[in-house]
Parts: structure tokens; C-alpha cells; sequence
């Protein structure tokens, strides 16, 4: 009697341990085939786990094949995957990442920082300038 007390006891804390992991499964697109969709899976769960996180998008572009990757949803409550086209609002963020951007052009040799800024626009902002100095990469 004690043994099947213990093993009901056992099989119970597996089913509900089994039927948790489930529930905390965050939705994606990772096919989960190869060494980097596991690398990033890996990398992913830890950042997923807070209840602040919502979704999380990922581009890789390794041997110059690019990888993409999503998780969780789009909004707190709506079961929507993120894709390579949804929109982030990335605050601060963006002048690091504008920067290390305007950095590789700049070391590649397709920019330099004294450039003026509108060598790089469509149109024409002849108002892009002070005291008629040309606004340059460098200013922003």
C-alpha cells in the first residue's frame, strides 16, 4: 500500500511538473534543426521567462544566409507570433544600434563622418545646414 501510495504520489508530481512545463512554453517559429536554432532557443529562454516579456524577434545572418526567429506574441494578451515585419518600439536603443551601423559603413569605406547628411537622403533639405554648414553624419 505504501508503494503505490508512493508511486501515485510520484506519477501525479510528474503529470502536474509535465502539464507546468507546458503552460510556460513560449510560442515560436524555431524549427529547433539545427545547432543555431538551438543555440538561440537556449539563448531565448532564460530572457522569456520574466512575465514583463511580451515577444522577441531575432535575425542572424551567418556564412551570409540570414536566420530568423520568433517568440512569444505581439501584445500582453492576444496569441499573435511576431514576425520578420512586426514593429518594436526600440527607444534608446536605436542610437546604439544607428551608430555601430554609421561605425561598419564608416570602416568599410561607404561613409565618412564629414559627409554631408543629405548625400544620403532621397530628396532634397536645403534647410539641413547651420549657418551654412552642412549637417554631417558626424553632428548626428
Amino acid at each position: 500500500m505504501r508503494k503505490a501510495i508512493l508511486l501515485l504520489t510520484f506519477l501525479m508530481h510528474t503529470l502536474l511538473s509535465s502539464a507546468q512545463s507546458i503552460q510556460k512554453q513560449v510560442p515560436t517559429d524555431n524549427p529547433l534543426k539545427t545547432k543555431l536554432d538551438s543555440l538561440v532557443d537556449q539563448s531565448v529562454a532564460p530572457f522569456m521567462k520574466s512575465s514583463s516579456r511580451v515577444g522577441l524577434s531575432i535575425g542572424i545572418i551567418k556564412d551570409g544566409k540570414p536566420y530568423h526567429y520568433n517568440y512569444g506574441s505581439t501584445q500582453k494578451d492576444k496569441s499573435e507570433l511576431p514576425t520578420g515585419n512586426t514593429v518594436y518600439e526600440l527607444a534608446s536603443i536605436t542610437k546604439t544600434f544607428g551608430s555601430t551601423l554609421l561605425a561598419k559603413a564608416v570602416l568599410d569605406k561607404k561613409a565618412g563622418l564629414n559627409d554631408d547628411i543629405r548625400k544620403y537622403l532621397k530628396e532634397a533639405y536645403p534647410n539641413l545646414n547651420y549657418n551654412g554648414t552642412p549637417l554631417s553624419l558626424i553632428h548626428i
